[in-house]
């Protein structure tokens, strides 16, 4: 094929004509990023969310993410995952919920995570909310509520990571809870 191709650029000018609207189509197909989306439920999503860099990942509104232990989510640097409660065919609120051990709620190491609103994160032992490291951005606007019973903290940004929290109602109980906020 690269030889008849090649012939044919020296044969005639027209070829560009005629191939440039190919390659442009093939290059904008493969730089699309990835995309998959996550809900509704029932049922609820009970593996780890794990985004890779280039990747983004939806959750559907009225989509309930129960873990038994471990981090409910994973973002990757370059990768994005957004809570979108608008979306998909049951819009709603959304939930996060670590049931036990030190499992982290919502977690990223350089990706960015969004909240447009009505999500709820529920940690046992674990932070709800992390952001580690530079490039870690975290957006919860709008009704968000974030809730630990052990000694997980609530919001926290280490080592440069950001946290916007607009309108989040956070809610550490037990005997010996976590931190409400850290910056670090």
């Amino acid at each position: 094929m690269t030889t008849v191709i090649h012939r044919f650029l020296r044969s005639t000018r027209a070829y560009v004509a005629l191939c440039m609207p190919c390659c442009a189509l093939s290059l904008s197909v493969s730089g699309n990023s990835q995309a998959q989306t996550i809900g509704p439920s029932p049922p609820d999503h009970t593996t780890t969310i794990a985004v890779g860099a280039g990747t983004t990942t939806t959750v559907l509104g009225s989509t309930n993410v129960v873990l038994p232990s471990g981090n409910a989510t994973n973002v990757a640097s370059g990768g994005t995952l957004v809570f979108d409660n608008t979306a998909g065919p049951s819009p709603g609120s959304i939930a996060v919920t670590v049931q036990s051990g030190a499992g982290i709620g919502l977690n990223t190491t350089g990706g960015t995570i969004r909240s447009n609103g009505q999500l709820s994160v529920n940690t046992i032992a674990g932070h709800a909310v992390l952001a580690n490291g530079a490039g870690s951005n975290i957006v919860l606007n709008g009704n968000a509520n974030i809730a630990t019973s052990g000694t997980g903290g609530a919001l926290i940004g280490l080592s440069g990571g950001l946290i916007d929290a607009t309108n989040v109602t956070v809610r550490n109980t037990g005997a010996s809870a976590g931190f409400g906020a850290v910056a670090e």
